[in-house]
């Protein structure tokens, strides 16, 4: 059984997701702001401390932001989700 980070799993393909990978008997960590308002994803303190205390076999990321900031605030999404991907990435390669 791995241990698993979804990032974004409240969403509707995070919730099929970890629903399908927790009958297959896989300890699933949700990471979302409906879940944890204090998380940062973009912050790799954030990350790293989430990481850190549940130490995953894996992690996906399906994690973005609300459709209408994507609609009103296009540039500052595509920011954002670049540092949130920048930020596991990084975290990844340091181990």
């Amino acid at each position: 059984m791995a241990k698993v980070i979804v990032t974004g799993g409240m969403g509707f393909i995070g919730y099929h997701l970890t629903k399908a990978l927790t009958k297959e008997g896989e300890h699933v960590y949700v990471i979302d702001k409906k879940i944890f308002p204090h998380t940062d994803l973009a912050k790799i303190e954030d990350l790293r401390d989430v990481v850190n205390r549940i130490q995953p076999d894996g992690i996906i990321d399906l994690a973005t932001l609300p459709l209408n900031t994507s609609i009103t605030e296009p540039f500052y999404v595509i920011n954002q989700l670049h540092l949130m991907i920048c930020n596991l990435l990084d975290l990844l390669k340091s181990g």
